[in-house]
């Protein structure tokens, strides 16, 4: 993981370059105390994975393309929830292995 306790200082002319919302955050990134900017850091990746799994379920309703990043414990108490709010379209047709096929 990068060392974002020490933070690069741009110039006036790569300052200039940079549109106003990247130029704000770096100016409030840049202000933050060296172990404040590390721990905000730090949830970058949290914060983007989040906003990728919200938008494929949230906005493209597709929640297949992110079913692996959902915890496997988690995967299988949402998928017996669909099966119970999904109950009067399907049909027990073998007990032992809880096989359902569609009505």
């Amino acid at each position: 993981m990068p060392d974002f306790s020490e933070f690069p200082e741009l110039s006036e002319d790569q300052l200039a370059v940079l549109p106003i919302e990247t130029r704000q955050a770096y100016d409030e990134l840049r202000a933050m105390a060296p172990e404040e900017r590390v721990r905000f850091m730090g949830h970058v990746k949290l914060v983007n994975t989040v906003q990728r799994f919200l938008g494929s379920v949230c906005e493209s309703r597709d929640l297949r393309s992110v079913w692996s990043m959902v915890d496997p414990d988690f995967r299988m108490v949402l998928a017996q929830q669909w099966l119970l709010d999904n109950d009067g379209m399907w049909k027990r047709v073998d007990s032992t292995e809880m096989t359902l096929r569609r009505l």
